[in-house]
């Protein structure tokens, strides 16, 4: 079975197993990004499977939203890591094996903003956020 993870829609995350490389999914369900690992264990369980049960996970690399697209790939790396299974990149329907470590495609730079305004070294700590130096 082949955990299938889709996170370049715009507000939602797709997830689906697929009984066998290269086979149609059995079916997508949604998830909202916050749930993405929850999403997994219920996927999981909604087929009555175990991460044990694993024989790949597949992963849409992108492109899509940045962050979206970051936690899906993520998500899809480290289940691969820590199962021992095939990681499979997930293009136009057709599966790709991955050696190694799947890198996300976004499609274009991620739009970080700048700060509003620059914190000097007696602001440090008082947020948690420490600014770059």
């Amino acid at each position: 079975m082949i955990l299938c993870i889709d996170a370049t829609t715009a507000e939602v995350v797709r997830m689906g197993v697929s009984i066998q490389q290269n086979a149609a999914l059995v079916a997508w369900k949604t998830y909202k990004t916050r749930d993405v690992l929850a999403a997994a264990v219920r996927e999981l369980k909604r087929n009555k499977k175990t991460l044990k049960d694993l024989s790949g996970v597949a992963v849409v690399p992108g492109p899509g939203p940045f962050s979206r697209v970051r936690a899906g790939v993520t998500l899809a790396n480290t289940l691969s890591f820590a199962s021992g299974v095939p990681l499979w990149a997930l293009r136009s329907g057709k599966l790709r094996h991955v050696r190694g470590v799947l890198a996300p495609h976004y499609g274009k730079p991620p739009n970080i903003t700048k700060p509003r305004h620059k914190q000097n070294s007696s602001d440090r700590g008082r947020s948690g956020f420490v600014a770059p130096l």
